[in-house]
């Protein structure tokens, strides 16, 4: 900007750079966050990998997954409240209601899973009793397994 004046100069860049910071704070403001850890309740272990959803009128609006130390953080939540549901095999679903999401701010959790008894016992899985039959699907040299027995 060469034949411009200093004073000028200044207001052109204070100016952009308002412009820059009022519209990246506008795009982060207005919404929350839920997060937590999520235990075992009988071993006070965490646990990886639980499911986590956020419903907000019966709808599924945003979720999560816990990680390897049992914590989740489900961002970009609208204020308002919200029912947090935490599913993983081989424990009981736990839903939780009223959970209030405020704007720029982040709603702290602790939840505990129970196990479920009994559910999941050893299984035994058997081989199919006879064979199945390979069919010749081009001259190709490419095999099709037949999953009905029939060639």
């Amino acid at each position: 900007m060469t034949g411009v004046s200093p004073m000028l100069k200044k207001l052109v860049c204070s100016f952009l750079l308002l412009l820059l910071s009022a519209s990246a704070g506008f795009a982060q403001s207005g919404v929350g966050s839920v997060q937590g850890t999520v235990i075992d309740k009988e071993a006070g272990q965490p646990l990886p990998f639980v499911q986590v959803n956020a419903f907000q009128d019966q709808q599924l609006k945003a979720w999560g997954v816990t990680n390897f130390d049992g914590d989740f953080v489900i961002s970009s939540l609208a204020p308002g409240e919200y029912v947090i549901q935490i599913q993983f095999t081989g424990y009981t679903t736990l839903r939780q209601e009223g959970v209030v999401v405020a704007s720029d701010r982040s709603t702290v959790l602790p939840l505990e899973l129970s196990p479920l008894d009994g559910v999941l016992g050893e299984q035994s899985v058997a081989p199919p009793a006879a064979p199945v039959p390979a069919t010749r699907l081009s001259r190709c040299g490419y095999w099709l397994y037949s999953w009905s027995g029939r060639a």
